[in-house]
């Protein structure tokens, strides 16, 4: 009925609001000049971070490790970490990663976890070998191209 159709839009409207007042703009950085270290450094690895995603055309590592359906998890892997690539980007938007090795750990927790847990000759062994090696890749040619920020 044309009663309930208009109760349900007030709803999906509240819903909404309840939405928009939970989402948050992340922090300014500590200094966010463009002559200024650490707004290159996080420049990088937000670029870094893109690249990424495009390399990881399965999408496997894009969201976290769905824990619940592996429960073995953590007996296989003993980083005692979990890492994806959705999590790294929100680190890095947040200005989270104050130095390149931060993010660096982060990249190797991510492919080495998959790694681990994944037999070499699976697609998702091969996926995080291929991703940390670009990441790595990536991470060598900032660091030459601008050597006294790494």
């Amino acid at each position: 009925s044309e009663e309930e159709d208009e109760e349900e839009e007030e709803e999906k409207e509240e819903d909404m609001l309840v939405v928009e007042e939970e989402v948050k703009a992340p922090p300014p950085p500590p200094s966010s000049t463009p002559g200024d270290k650490y707004y290159w450094m996080t420049a990088c690895i937000a670029h870094i971070v893109r690249q990424l995603f495009v390399v990881d055309e399965y999408q496997i590592f894009w969201s976290p490790v769905p824990l619940d359906e592996l429960p073995d998890y953590f007996e296989k892997v003993t980083t005692g970490e979990c890492m994806d690539l959705g999590t790294i980007q929100r680190k890095a938007i947040a200005y989270a990663y104050k130095d390149l090795a931060a993010f660096e750990h982060d990249l190797d927790v991510m492919c080495t976890n998959a790694m681990t847990y994944n037999k070499p000759n699976t697609l998702i062994h091969k996926e995080g070998l291929k991703l940390q090696k670009k990441g790595h890749d990536l991470i060598n040619s900032f660091k030459e191209r601008r050597p006294k920020l790494a």
